[in-house]
């Protein structure tokens, strides 16, 4: 149960860092154009299921 709470955690920390950052980048130079976040999304699932398998290898 605790896992899926982790995984939710994580998610929206993720999703907070990469906002922030397309944030930061519009800030510096106005004609930088959006990120496009189907390019993070296979990398947020593989890192997800590394965090998965971490946690579990720990206890």
């Amino acid at each position: 149960m605790e896992y899926s709470i982790v995984f939710v955690v994580f998610a929206a920390v993720l999703w907070g860092m990469i906002f922030l950052v397309q944030k930061f980048l519009e800030r510096v130079d106005p004609s930088a154009e959006k990120m496009d976040m189907s390019r993070f999304i296979p990398y947020a699932v593989v890192l997800a299921v590394i965090a998965v398998i971490r946690l579990l290898a720990l206890k």
